[in-house]
């Protein structure tokens, strides 16, 4: 654990003890800020936890037995008070719902949750006008250089091969971006999808996010098929291993998750070099805190300071 202007930064979350507020809690506390849905950033239990709309409804699709009566729901950019300290959330662009947070209590801070530039229509994208003397960063792909592709081009192995393919994503966020990349650019081509992707694509469409139709997975429809594809979650994706005159792939930002597939269609929805670089720039920080990701390069490469968690 590290504190840095009265805020402590740790493997347990982000904690701003002068108004017992946290963000991304792994255990209950009593006020806890949700920046996004997915299981490493949430925790259920809070005494009163905050966050978007969106945000709640997708852990409502997860956790069947939320208690509406201990969230308070924020919208992007509305003034809320935890404790008299001062917050907002900004859109993050890591998937539908993500948000930043911006306290401007006894130090103006930024805290990134996770968060990325690159162009994604099924989610609102990242909102980096606001200046922070504080910054505190997700650094998962902080590597001198590191770009990630355009995902078009990232798709182009998928695009061109017209055999039953079988795609193994994380079932939220990740199916959603793809499954909306598959609109645009491949809105002929049938979709199945596993049941869990179902659930949170359904909460996609409520937020209006483009999604083309999909059915559920049927393994004869799919296999004699010619150019069906199965949005399955990476679990599910090992059953496949010895499946063959099928396409086998997987979407990730990390690059050697299944050395037996196919290929790996290279998108991902963190931050890359570059973003981080462009964050600093527009957020103009004294102090940066690395988390989520080893930020040794970035520490050694500005001349703000760094510390890593």
């Amino acid at each position: 654990m590290i504190a840095i202007d009265g805020i402590q930064i740790s493997a347990a979350g982000i904690h701003i003890p002068s108004h017992n507020v946290w963000v991304d809690a792994r255990q209950p506390v009593d006020h806890g800020i949700i920046t996004h849905a997915h299981a490493d950033h949430t925790c259920l239990g809070h005494g009163i936890s905050y966050c978007t709309p969106a945000t709640y409804h997708l852990m409502k699709a997860r956790y069947k037995n939320l208690d509406k009566n201990q969230f308070v729901l924020v919208d992007y950019y509305q003034d809320f008070e935890i404790n008299n300290a001062p917050f907002q959330l900004l859109p993050s662009g890591h998937m539908l719902g993500s948000a930043m947070v911006h306290f401007t209590g006894n130090i103006d801070c930024l805290i990134t949750g996770d968060w990325k530039m690159q162009a994604d229509d099924s989610c609102t994208a990242v909102d980096l006008r606001r200046k922070a003397a504080l910054l505190i960063t997700e650094t998962t792909f902080a590597k001198n250089g590191c770009k990630h592709p355009d995902p078009i081009q990232a798709m182009e192995l998928l695009i061109n091969d017209h055999r039953p393919c079988v795609v193994g994503v994380y079932a939220l966020g990740k199916a959603q971006r793809m499954l909306h990349l598959i609109q645009q650019h491949m809105p002929n081509r049938p979709v199945m999808v596993q049941h869990e992707i179902a659930r949170f694509n359904a909460v996609y469409l409520s937020h209006q996010v483009l999604l083309p139709s999909t059915l559920p997975y049927h393994s004869k429809k799919w296999k004699s098929s010619e150019n069906t594809i199965y949005l399955c979650d990476m679990h599910t994706l090992n059953s496949f291993k010895k499946h063959t005159n099928v396409g086998r792939y997987f979407c990730s930002g990390w690059n050697k998750l299944f050395n037996w597939a196919d290929g790996n269609i290279p998108i991902s929805d963190h931050a890359d070099w570059f973003d981080l670089l462009n964050l600093v720039e527009q957020t103009k920080p004294r102090k940066i805190v690395a988390y989520h990701g080893d930020g040794t390069q970035l520490k050694e490469f500005l001349d703000i300071p760094v510390y890593l968690v």
